[in-house]
């Protein structure tokens, strides 16, 4: 179910805690989209991780069709991304 968060985002975010995969290389990081908006989202690890600037993920249990990330914070376990075109 979706709910509406924070809205001075040039563009809305909704709530979603989904699963999602974040690949770093050949390793594959699993996470939770803790709310997702049309140019980004944020993110929630089981545990801190270090985030290269840019990076892909997908969403769900298994890899799929990629979105590319670039951090644009980032504090222990959460980062917030923003979508690349």
């Amino acid at each position: 179910m979706l709910f509406e968060t924070d809205n001075r985002r040039e563009s809305a975010r909704k709530r979603l805690g989904a699963p999602a995969l974040v690949r770093l290389g050949h390793r594959i990081l699993r996470c939770s989209v803790k709310d997702i908006s049309r140019t980004g989202a944020m993110l929630l690890f089981d545990e801190e991780v270090e985030l290269p600037p840019d990076f892909t993920m997908s969403f769900g249990e298994r890899p799929g069709t990629p979105r590319f990330c670039t951090v644009m914070w980032q504090n222990g376990r959460s980062a917030g991304v923003s979508f690349r075109r």
